[in-house]
C-alpha cells in the first residue's frame, strides 16, 4: 500500500498525541506535588530527570530515549550512570 500525505498526518497526530500524554502524566504529578514536596530544588530536578529517563529508557533503545529527551546520548549516558539508573543490556 503505498504512504500518501494523509498518513504522513496520521503519524503526525500519533506523535503529537503521545507527546502531549506524557507532558500532562508530569504536569499533573508537578500538580500533585510528588516531585516537589518537601525538597529542595536540586532534590526536585534530580526525581524529574531520573522519572524522564526511565520512562524514555522503555524499550531499551538508548538512542531513541535521547532523541526523545532531546539530549545527546553521551549525556543521557553519564545521566545513567550518576543516578545509577538500572538499564538492561
Amino acid at each position: 500500500m503505498k504512504k500518501g500525505k494523509n498518513s504522513r498526518k496520521v503519524d503526525d497526530i500519533s506523535a503529537y498525541i503521545d507527546e502531549y500524554a506524557q507532558t500532562n502524566l508530569i504536569l499533573d504529578q508537578l500538580d500533585n506535588h510528588q516531585f516537589i514536596h518537601n525538597k529542595t530544588l536540586p532534590q526536585a530536578v534530580e526525581q524529574l530527570e531520573i522519572e524522564m529517563i526511565t520512562s524514555a529508557l522503555y524499550g531499551n533503545n538508548r538512542t531513541q530515549a535521547a532523541k526523545e529527551l532531546g539530549i545527546s546520548r553521551e549525556l543521557l549516558y553519564y545521566k545513567i550512570r550518576k543516578y545509577s539508573i538500572k538499564v538492561d543490556k
